[in-house]
């Protein structure tokens, strides 16, 4: 007897989750400069910038691991994740850095931190998170992918 073909699993879709639920307050512009009101000049943003309230908390866009989480004086707490293939996200502007540790695995909607205070490099805005998604070192329109998936 031959032996049944069994056909092959199919993958399960990528689940992607906003980050914060806030209203946009940085759209992402990677190749349209915008004005930023605190370098008082025009420039790029490969980002989203997501309003929150200080506290509030903020989510893994997709399944992953914590590739780094460090302070920066101009960006305020950062973490960023790796989401295999090429993909990693960035979130800027976080009150911690003590709910995760670097190689770690994360999954979509785990809280990662909390939304900080202003950052230096965006003090014209109030509270929020920078929040920003590569493929291969490009930026990738989050919108457009969540609207997708």
């Amino acid at each position: 007897t031959e032996p049944e073909a069994t056909p092959a699993p199919t993958p399960e879709p990528i689940r992607w989750v906003w980050p914060l639920a806030g209203e946009i307050v940085g759209e992402y512009a990677p190749n349209v400069p915008v004005w930023s009101g605190t370098l008082m000049q025009w420039q790029t943003h490969p980002a989203l910038d997501l309003a929150g309230s200080p506290g509030e908390a903020v989510y893994a866009c997709r399944d992953g691991v914590v590739a780094d989480a460090y302070s920066d004086r101009l960006w305020g707490n950062v973490i960023v994740l790796d989401h295999g293939d090429g993909w990693r996200s960035a979130y800027r502007g976080l009150n911690t850095l003590k709910l995760v540790e670097v190689g770690q695995s994360v999954s979509a909607g785990d809280v990662i931190s909390a939304v900080g205070q202003t950052l230096p490099c965006e003090a014209d805005l109030e509270a929020h998170v920078h929040f920003e998604l590569t493929r291969d070192g490009e930026p990738m329109d989050f919108c457009k992918l969540i609207e997708e998936g």
